[in-house]
């Protein structure tokens, strides 16, 4: 039996302010978590973390986190 998948978002650390900022559907990183992309699908959940890595000149540290 496959465990269900918990709903994410995508947080991380601003790079110069050290504030914890999260990840849009648009690809933009907020401080109003309200603002987050709520990704339901686990295979979703992956890319998006992914697309944050690379943005290594503005974040630190992005990870998944359960919504």
């Amino acid at each position: 039996m496959s465990r269900q998948f918990t709903p994410k978002v995508v947080t991380a650390n601003h790079l110069l302010e050290g504030d914890a900022v999260w990840l849009t559907a648009d690809d933009r990183w907020t401080r109003d978590m309200c603002e987050a992309e709520l990704i339901e699908d686990e295979a979703h959940a992956d890319i998006r973390l992914l697309d944050a890595q690379r943005d290594a000149a503005t974040v630190v540290g992005p990870y998944l986190v359960d919504a």
